[in-house]
């Protein structure tokens, strides 16, 4: 995984670990997980997983959409930067709204984010 500053691993490192002054190693025991997973995490080497993401949650008294979201946001980057030769640019959009059915729409569906 490409790490970036605003990678789950980079954010968690330098916006909450460092600042505490808090090691992986008493970070993964306050949580109940192995040193490994948290070095993982902070590497770029592990995804934030639904489990991970409850446990930073409660730790660091934020939610775990949050720590979720930041790892959204990773992965789609990187797929993003992965698609460079038009996979997405050859998906032909569906004819829902001219045939009158109502879906919603999102910066995604009317840009493909791409």
């Amino acid at each position: 995984m490409t790490m970036n500053k605003e990678a789950p691993g980079q954010v968690l490192q330098q916006d909450y670990m460092k600042p505490l002054g808090i090691t992986q190693e008493q970070l993964a025991k306050a949580i109940g997980v192995d040193r490994q997973r948290i070095n993982a995490i902070v590497r770029g080497r592990r995804m934030i997983s639904s489990d991970t993401a409850i446990r930073l949650a409660c730790y660091f008294q934020t939610t775990p959409e949050y720590w979720l979201m930041l790892q959204l946001k990773q992965e789609v980057a990187l797929l993003k930067n992965e698609r460079t030769e038009g996979v997405y640019a050859k998906i032909v959009p569906c004819q829902a709204r001219s045939k009158g059915i109502k879906i919603r729409l999102t910066k995604m569906a009317t840009t493909c984010g791409v």
